[in-house]
Formats: structure tokens, sequence, C-alpha cells
């Protein structure tokens, strides 16, 4: 779902010729976000393999 949300913001940054900045700005963003849901399901899976 975030994927759709980022491909537009792309496509207006290079649309509106902005620099590489704002690109590599909204990819960080991406990459946080993405990360923080895999440490949630790695946190996930851990508190069930505790109380299984």
């Amino acid at each position: 779902v975030s994927g759709i949300f980022v491909f537009p913001i792309v496509f207006i940054c290079f649309s509106y010729g902005y620099s590489m900045i704002y690109y590599i700005l909204i990819m960080v963003i991406f990459m946080q976000l993405y990360l923080g849901q895999f440490l949630q399901l790695q946190c996930r899976f851990y508190c069930i393999s505790i109380t299984h």
C-alpha cells in the first residue's frame, strides 16, 4: 500500500524539476517506513515464539 503512495510523489518531484536531494529524501523516508514495518513484524514473530 505504501508503495502506491510513493510513486506519485516521485513523479511529481521529477515533473516539477526538483533536484535529486528531494528524491533521496523521499527514498530515505520510504526506507525508514519499510524498515519500521519490518522491525514490527520481527517483534511480533519474536513475541509469538516466546508465548508459544
